[in-house]
């Protein structure tokens, strides 16, 4: 079950504003759940894989082993390969942030294999028939580069349009 996330945790995450078509008054905010049943897994490979290549420049591919979902978070369990052939297992765990009447459901996130921020990724996507189809994935955080110098990670992958 999707549903808007506590007032608390919402003040947290302020710095992330709506869409404008999405804003609403304070205290107005009416409450849209949706049920996520299934989750497209290919949508997801292909923007989670354009995102690592972009960003890494020895990975060459990902691939998501496991999807599970309890209350409003979604767990993302998958496969990064790298150039040298190894493999190391990631995890992505979103909680629903918001969603529209018409199915665009957004989720705030974190790869703790990847960085250590709680809101380093926003996954975008839409609700179709039960399942969730991933449109883009947005990532922003820092991280150390190799002389120890703080940098900026950031930029949004999105699923190629066929």
């Amino acid at each position: 079950m999707i549903a808007p996330i506590e007032p608390e945790v919402k003040a947290d995450i302020e710095d992330n504003t709506l869409d404008s078509e999405e804003e609403t008054e304070a205290g107005s905010e009416e409450e849209v759940e949706f049920d996520v049943d299934d989750f497209d897994e290919e949508s997801f490979d292909e923007i989670g894989e354009s995102y690592l290549r972009k960003v890494y420049e020895n990975v060459t591919s990902y691939k998501t082993k496991k999807v599970s979902s309890s209350g409003n978070k979604l767990v993302v369990e998958g496969l990064i390969t790298f150039k040298s052939k190894k493999t190391k297992p990631t995890s992505f765990i979103f909680e629903a942030k918001d969603a529209t009447k018409k199915g665009a459901l957004r989720f705030i996130g974190e790869n703790l294999q990847i960085s250590r921020g709680h809101k380093s990724f926003i996954l975008k996507g839409n609700l179709n028939e039960g399942k969730f189809l991933s449109e883009s994935l947005n990532y922003n955080y820092r991280t150390k580069d190799s002389n120890g110098k703080t940098a900026r990670i950031y930029g949004t992958s999105k699923v190629s349009k066929k």
